[in-house]
């Protein structure tokens, strides 16, 4: 039986470890500081992506504070190795910030918060761009090692394996508890109006519609108060 490979242990062990998170944003944090204690001139590490609400890009998680500023300038410039709209590019490297014309504005701004070399690898999970993994470091001409490129690349792959299946869980866990308390909604309404399930159905989307609330809000606060939010008649008075 050939030897076990150390690293294809130790990333096999993060997915691991990564998957037992039930949400995405513990899964993030936990990428960004495995990031900086594996990958080789990594001071500061984050990942950004849209911010799922048309603005643009945003911080998802960073390691620390200046990694947060570095996505957030990228973010305000709209320019940089990790704005992922303008390059499909999956791998950007400068070791030399100060003399990149790639960015300008991001690379001199970077520079004077004292980064010289960044990697930014885009991540992909589950078929889906689900944003970037931005390594910055202090060092210049960091990163320039193809066997510390080919890790990170490697890595940044296990982590959106890992990313894309907690997000998956995650919404389909979601829409799993949705329809349960919108279930328990229907049975209050059937019980206290003697409707069918089609008719409590069609006054919580009635309701959910009218007074521009989502669904499972209005579902949520009638199991958890017993009346609409924000309702002074009940439900079956709406026209």
């Amino acid at each position: 039986m050939p030897p076990v490979d150390p690293l294809a242990l130790e990333l096999a062990r993060m997915v691991e470890e990564l998957l037992a998170h039930e949400q995405p944003e513990p899964v993030l944090q936990d990428v960004v500081n495995r990031a900086r204690t594996l990958l080789s001139g990594a001071h500061h590490v984050s990942v950004m992506a849209h911010d799922g609400r048309g603005n643009g890009f945003a911080s998802l998680a960073a390691s620390d504070d200046l990694a947060g500023r570095c996505d957030t300038l990228m973010a305000d410039l709209d320019e940089g190795p990790g704005v992922l709209d303008h390059d499909p590019e999956p791998v950007h490297r400068s070791g030399d910030l100060a003399a990149d014309g790639r960015w300008p504005r991001w690379s001199a701004a970077a520079h004077d918060l004292g980064i010289r070399s960044v990697l930014s690898i885009r991540l992909v999970g589950q078929g889906k761009h689900l944003g970037s993994l931005n390594l910055y470091s202090e060092d210049a001409f960091a990163f320039g090692d193809d066997d510390d490129i080919e890790l990170a690349v490697l890595f940044a792959g296990h982590a959106a394996a890992a990313l894309g299946a907690v997000t998956e869980i995650s919404g389909l866990r979601a829409a799993l508890e949705s329809r349960h308390v919108i279930g328990v909604a229907q049975g209050i309404l059937m019980e206290r109006y003697h409707l069918g399930v089609n008719g409590a159905f069609e006054v919580l989307k009635r309701f959910s519609s009218v007074h521009n609330l989502k669904l499972r809000d209005v579902a949520t606060e009638l199991v958890d108060t017993g009346a609409m939010p924000g309702a002074d008649e009940p439900p079956l008075s709406m026209t």
